[in-house]
């Protein structure tokens, strides 16, 4: 994908940039210079994916600049006299001066990490990588030379025939930039990693045909009576490496379909710092059924919880309704038996009353009577009050009945007012995914009351050298610390950061 944007950006940098790079081609490479000096040097941290992925890669990788070189070398095997070739032999030498600069964004980016290797350390870089770091050092050597001698002054100092013969190497320079393509696509096209297949594929279509077309206008040079015999050739050559590319690249490794992405390695980490490496069909069928079965275990505690807090709440409900009707009744008895104390007592101070006028009005000689009767109407009096004890009973059961009543109340509030606790995170697993060194970096943890208890984590970056010797730091760190802020791992800051924006994610997606 990123071969056919930078052709499309390319030709059209030509077609509507070339009169302006011919007459101020000083200004054009100044431009070039600042841009490969500002992304090879600024890391441009927390950009979006698509800038990493479709921008900055468009120098970082130096698809922009070979797509240039492109162009270079397809003119020269162009037809002469055409008029394409016409228009873009002017600007040749500019175009390539360009293109070597911004070139250099690639070499310095990767450089920094792949040079020091290969002079340090090169024993631990795989085969592929060594490779394509000698080539790429090899095209250091032969541009270097070549773009000097490309400055319209150099040249005018140089003989013609020498100047000719030295841009000759340039041919060699053309095919180390596919075999450097190649060494570093090809591990991961078999892998069926991101779209590495398909630019393997482009790339081959791209320097296939310019073989076939440089070597036809070479063999027509020196006898043009071949002219259809090459012509029936060039085809059956370029049809010929386009096939043999396609089915080296997916029958290699003997399967007919591929997933989109199928990383080379799993590390899972759980919580006492084990680390386990395993196949990616093991590892994915692992993860389903972990996934299936903390699925069924979370479906199940929520069914539970939601049956606990339903008869919490039926239970509260019923006690304090029962805890009013109670109360209700027991006032409404307490108001009845009050008036009828309360007409009783107005009854007997009435009769009191009476008795007394009675009494007065009696006469002197019937003091016995009186006396008896008197002491009657007191009995009578004493004993009428005797009706108040089951008022003084019933008035005293509102503070006991309202003591048995206020315990469900006091008890239902008791659980109203202990707090649910909500866990912060769900519990299961959940994934994310971030831009790591140069490619995308996929993490799924696991979350069990809060706490993150496993970590596994792919890569689809190209040199999992980087990534390997940072993911089991970064992730025992994590687990070790519950947090994403910890130290990113020394030569691996790119996939270690990769490591925790990605666990960021997935922590975001598991919030409640």
């Amino acid at each position: 994908m990123l071969l056919i944007i930078s052709l499309v950006l390319a030709v059209a940098f030509v077609f509507l940039c070339g009169k302006a790079l011919k007459k101020h081609p000083i200004l054009f490479y100044s431009g070039a210079g600042i841009i490969t000096i500002v992304l090879a040097l600024i890391p441009f941290d927390g950009v979006p994916d698509f800038v990493n992925n479709y921008i900055l890669a468009l120098f970082r990788r130096g698809s922009l600049a070979t797509a240039i070189f492109i162009i270079v070398m397809y003119t020269g095997a162009l037809k002469n006299g055409s008029a394409l070739m016409k228009k873009l032999i002017v600007i040749r030498g500019e175009l390539s001066i360009m293109a070597s600069i911004m070139i250099l964004c690639h070499n310095i980016f990767f450089g920094k990490i792949y040079f020091v290797r290969l002079f340090t350390s090169a024993s631990t870089m795989p085969v592929t990588q060594l490779l394509a770091a000698i080539a790429s050092l090899l095209m250091l050597v032969i541009m270097i030379p070549l773009t000097i001698m490309s400055f319209p002054k150099v040249r005018k100092k140089m003989k013609p025939k020498l100047w000719k013969r030295l841009q000759r190497f340039a041919y060699v320079f053309y095919a180390l930039i596919y075999i450097h393509i190649f060494l570093l696509t090809y591990s991961s096209a078999q892998a069926r990693r991101g779209d590495y297949a398909l630019s393997l594929i482009l790339y081959t279509i791209v320097f296939g045909v310019y073989l076939v077309m440089r070597v036809r206008k070479y063999l027509l040079k020196k006898n043009s009576n071949i002219k259809l015999a090459l012509n029936a050739g060039s085809g059956i050559c370029t049809v010929g490496i386009v096939g043999a590319v396609c089915l080296f690249v997916f029958l290699s490794n003997g399967n007919t379909a591929a997933p989109a992405r199928i990383p080379v390695k799993t590390f899972a980490y759980s919580s006492e710092g084990s680390v386990a490496t395993a196949d990616n069909s093991n590892a994915e069928s692992q993860l389903h059924v972990e996934t299936s079965e903390v699925s069924q275990i979370s479906e199940t505690t929520s069914v539970k919880s939601k049956e606990e807090s339903q008869s919490t709440a039926s239970e509260s409900s019923k006690t304090s309704l029962t805890s009013s009707a109670s109360s209700k009744v027991e006032s409404k008895l307490t108001e009845n038996e009050t008036s009828k104390s309360n007409s009783q007592s107005s009854q007997i101070t009435t009769k009191d009353n009476s008795i007394s006028n009675n009494t007065t009005q009696s006469s002197k000689p019937s003091a016995s009577n009186n006396n008896n009767s008197s002491s009657s109407s007191k009995n009578n009096i004493s004993s009428k009050p005797s009706t108040s004890k089951p008022n003084q009973s019933i008035t005293s059961k509102p503070s006991n009945s309202g003591n048995t009543v206020s315990k469900p109340e006091t008890s239902a509030q008791e659980t109203s007012k202990v707090p649910i606790v909500q866990n912060k995170y769900k519990d299961g697993k959940f994934s994310g995914s971030a831009y790591g060194y140069d490619g995308n970096i996929y993490v799924t943890i696991t979350i069990k009351d809060d706490i993150i208890t496993n970590i596994e984590a792919t890569s689809d970056e190209s040199d999992l050298w980087y990534f390997e010797s940072c993911v089991q730091n970064v992730t025992s760190q994590i687990i070790a610390s519950q947090s994403t802020s910890v130290d990113a791992t020394s030569g691996a800051t790119y996939s270690s950061e990769g490591i925790m924006a990605a666990v960021e994610q997935a922590l975001n997606s598991a919030k409640n």
